[in-house]
């Protein structure tokens, strides 16, 4: 059949993106001898967004089972070849969070004040939750995927029932994994800022992330003659998630920013007065042009979001506005203004290569239509 012819027609792409990554690395590596601070912080910045988007991607599966949403049955191999990312992000993320002791990059340099807070950001401490955190979410991630192609082979309802349970816990995990990592990995860059929020703010970006990344290769997938099983009502309900997820993320960007704002607590202000400075304005407004009022203004007409032209572009801006985002999450606190050369380039593109060339072997790894799926005849059927 067409729906599950597999991709395995796709070797040179995986071949030429596993390229790009290894001389990304190559150059990372280059930098971190020579400018170490600046090579490390987008090195952080790059693996975070890998690990944002196979985190999303599970998060993804996990309420389409708990939930039982019948429409995204047949889409389910998509976000399971974007989790396929994670095990190399993970060890990425635990080497950066190890040479954070050496390098230490950043421009708040004055001692914590608390005994306890010095004791829970120190290297040992720190590193040991970065391992435990990454365990967990490689070894969910391994468990969704693993039931999901044994029920491929065996059928029956107790393989679903599986993931659903597998779910449940990976949604409880996420809760208080992503809150830990959020703190350990960007937030305690300065570590005198307090935001509550925070957590939840990257959890509104990592939605709209995988929301995108999801949203692309489905609509990429259409637009071709692989997957025809992808239809306009499929790609619909991904724009109306697109949509509503990006208007979420606005919503935590300007509560964020409001309470900060109006409160104008010195150890909670200085993170916007920084980011709001002549330097990093431009990228601060574009930030919020890019992840929201584009995707809203395109996507409010219903035609638009039923375009596969469309939502790939749409898609593409968001997973752009992703990098941005990040960026003016963790560059303010290592550098004193914004610098694009090389060595973003390199560490960019080596980031891209990894998720697009794992991303493609996944998906020619496995039927692109999961088999057995009790919920599959109602998606292939699916209509608005």
């Amino acid at each position: 059949m067409n729906e599950t012819r597999s991709l395995a027609t796709w070797p040179r792409s995986q071949a030429a993106a596993f390229g790009v990554a290894l001389a990304g690395m190559a150059a990372a590596l280059v930098a971190l001898a020579a400018d170490p601070v600046r090579a490390w912080s987008h090195l952080l910045l790059d693996t975070f967004y890998l690990l944002s988007v196979s985190l999303a991607a599970l998060l993804f599966v996990a309420i389409q089972f708990l939930s039982a949403a019948r429409w995204s049955a047949c889409l389910r191999r998509i976000p399971e070849a974007l989790m396929a990312t994670l095990p190399a992000a993970a060890v990425l993320m635990l080497s950066l969070t190890v040479m954070r002791g050496v390098i230490a990059p950043s421009r708040h340099n004055e001692p914590v004040a608390s005994s306890a807070k010095a004791f829970y950001l120190s290297m040992p401490f720190m590193a040991a939750r970065a391992a435990v955190v990454l365990g967990v979410w490689v070894w969910l991630a391994s468990l969704v995927r693993r039931t999901s192609l044994v029920e491929d082979a065996d059928g029956g309802s107790i393989h679903h029932q599986r993931i659903k349970r597998y779910s449940a816990i990976a949604v409880v995990a996420f809760a208080i994994t992503f809150s830990i990592a959020s703190v350990d990995w960007l937030m305690s860059l300065d570590a005198h800022w307090v935001s509550t929020l925070f957590a939840v703010y990257l959890f509104g970006g990592l939605m709209v992330h995988g929301v995108a990344a999801v949203t692309f290769v489905a609509a990429v997938l259409h637009s071709s003659d692989r997957a025809s099983f992808v239809t306009k009502e499929h790609l619909h309900d991904l724009g109306r998630l697109l949509f509503g997820f990006s208007t979420f993320w606005a919503y935590l960007w300007f509560s964020q920013y409001l309470l900060i704002w109006y409160g104008n607590i010195p150890e909670e202000a200085g993170h916007y007065a920084t980011r709001t400075s002549a330097a990093w304005l431009p990228l601060f407004w574009t930030n919020l042009i890019v992840n929201w009022v584009v995707p809203f203004v395109v996507l409010l007409p219903r035609a638009t979001k039923r375009d596969p032209r469309v939502l790939i572009g749409i898609a593409s801006t968001v997973l752009a506005g992703r990098w941005l985002d990040l960026y003016l999450v963790i560059l303010p606190e290592t550098t004193a203004r914004p610098q694009f050369g090389l060595v973003e380039v390199a560490t960019a593109l080596g980031a891209a290569g990894l998720l697009i060339g794992f991303t493609m072997r996944a998906l020619a790894a496995a039927p692109l239509v999961p088999a057995n799926d009790p919920f599959l005849a109602a998606s292939l059927e699916h209509s608005t």
